[in-house]
């Protein structure tokens, strides 16, 4: 064989190897660049606020959330936390069941700065295996909803499109169950607030009415030295004291307290100054020698 036929050969087999290069660069370059599995989306609002994974269903009722929720991975972040994070646990508080006549559920309402993550979990519940529905919402947008014995939205997000964003959690006992349940609260805000509505201001010393009826008790972080303040009014004429500790220390430490006699609200509001980087709790008790119902709204913020 001569060198020019040699050299054809060569060519040609040249050629192949190129093409067969090229053609396993466009195969791998497509393997990755192609469609792969991706989180399920979140649900949200106009702003972008959305909840851990749950589907939307209705918005709740006076007699409480109605649907359940399916779990998914968060969001990815897209956005700087502009505020910092606030913490605030309502501690044992007893739900109404759904099933029961005038029931009410349990609401929280907040409002988140800019963006970050937004936590809203049942942390704690009893008796064991007592079922909890919650819903969530932000703003206008459609309620989110769980039911389950510690439910919650803990990979929520506040989106950085909408300065200011209104949360309402709403808690009820699923059907007959009237769980006792902690519910902690995380979000990004310069201002921290949580307002509850619908809760119970029952006492009573001829009764058995569980100190889980009567008002309710909050723990927050103080972020920095200031004045904390509650806000509270309740539907039928009532004895109050309210309490003041520091949880930073185990056991808790009182350091302020004061009654109210015969009123339907705290006049004047309550205010106490708390330090930086220190654990509170705030407590409203009705101290009358009644088991009237009451319904009882309040607000607490801190710095």
């Amino acid at each position: 064989m001569d060198d020019k036929r040699w050299r054809n050969i060569s060519l040609v087999l040249g050629a192949i190897c190129v093409v067969l290069i090229i053609a396993a660069s466009l195969l791998i370059f497509s393997g990755k660049g192609g469609s792969t599995a991706s989180p399920l989306s979140l649900p949200s609002d106009s702003a972008g606020a959305s909840f851990g994974g749950a589907t939307a269903s209705p918005s709740p009722s006076a007699s409480g959330p109605v649907a359940t929720a399916t779990q998914s991975a968060p969001p990815t972040p897209r956005a700087t936390q502009s505020a910092p994070t606030a913490t605030l646990t309502f501690n044992d508080m007893m739900l109404d069941a759904s099933a029961t006549s005038g029931a009410r559920a349990r609401t929280f309402t907040f409002t988140s700065d800019g963006y970050g993550p937004v936590g809203i979990q049942v942390t704690k519940s009893s008796p064991a295996g007592k079922q909890i529905k919650i819903c969530a919402q932000v703003d206008s947008s459609v309620a989110s909803c769980k039911t389950g014995v510690n439910p919650g939205f803990p990979k929520a997000f506040a989106d950085a499109t909408t300065p200011h964003s209104v949360w309402i959690v709403t808690l009820i006992g699923n059907g007959a169950d009237t769980p006792t349940v902690d519910i902690r609260f995380s979000w990004p805000t310069a201002t921290p607030k949580v307002t509850l509505s619908h809760g119970r201001l029952q006492g009573s010393t001829s009764q058995a009415v569980p100190d889980a009826l009567n008002g309710f008790s909050a723990t927050f972080q103080s972020r920095t030295s200031g004045q904390m303040g509650l806000q509270a009014s309740w539907t039928v004429s009532k004895d109050a004291h309210v309490t003041l500790a520091d949880a930073s220390v185990t056991p808790a430490v009182t350091v302020d307290e004061q009654s109210y006699s015969a009123v339907g609200f705290l006049a004047p509001a309550y205010a106490h100054a708390v330090d930086q980087g220190k654990a509170y709790r705030i407590m409203l008790r009705d101290t009358s020698a009644d088991s009237t119902r009451a319904d009882l709204t309040a607000q607490i913020e801190f710095p």
